[in-house]
């Protein structure tokens, strides 16, 4: 019994660790860029990024979630036009680059990001 109150110490800290969300994000108070969600309290873990709505380019910071960055995408060709303001070739590459949707086609001003054109 006295064995396991010594170990107690040790697995509080690892159990306070795995406190994550499943989607990889840590709740609690956030600080920084990549900060999402009501209140803006949820930081996104590595890997992640805080997209907004289509066409809401961050003005509201508390209807965004984080999301995944795809590490490979598809060449294929369906340019959406991001809040960067650069066009991205397709959706999976402006993801890839962490960067929230503006519209879907070529950005006005013809700016390319990622491998598109």
């Amino acid at each position: 019994m006295q064995r396991w109150i010594r170990l107690l110490p040790l697995a509080v800290p690892l159990f306070l660790a795995a406190c994550v969300s499943a989607t990889g994000n840590a709740p609690g108070p956030a600080v920084g860029e990549n900060v999402c969600g009501p209140g803006e309290q949820v930081a996104c873990a590595a890997g992640n990024f805080c997209e907004s709505p289509p066409g809401q380019c961050g003005s509201d910071p508390s209807a965004s979630q984080c999301i995944a960055q795809p590490q490979a995408c598809t060449r294929e060709y369906r340019p959406v036009c991001a809040c960067d303001g650069k066009t991205y070739g397709n959706d999976c590459q402006r993801r890839s680059a962490g960067v929230s949707l503006r519209h879907e086609g070529a950005c006005a001003d013809a700016g390319t990001g990622g491998t598109g054109p």
